[in-house]
């Protein structure tokens, strides 16, 4: 049961990651074309600034489920030297 939420919780973190690249670039976009928005500039730098911040973010969530899975690699690995050594 805690492999199948790990696992749809890769998948969401994928899909946010998706849906957050094209929320960002289709905000940039309108940010460049409206005039009162700040014009080019501005809309290229918050594209940057989104996807540099989308990046970090799911970059934190992968390290974490990385962590998490070498936790449970370990910790079988020391049961089975355990195991190994008292009998």
């Amino acid at each position: 049961m805690r492999t199948m939420i790990v696992n749809v919780f890769e998948v969401l973190v994928a899909v946010f990651v998706v849906v957050g690249v094209i929320g960002v670039v289709v905000s940039g976009i309108a940010m460049m074309s409206n005039p009162y928005g700040g014009g080019g500039a501005a809309g290229l730098l918050y594209m940057v600034g989104g996807l540099v911040s989308i990046v970090m973010a799911a970059g934190v969530i992968y390290v974490l489920l990385d962590i998490r899975d070498n936790t449970k690699r370990t910790a079988a690995a020391v049961e089975t030297l355990a195991r190994n050594t008292a009998g």
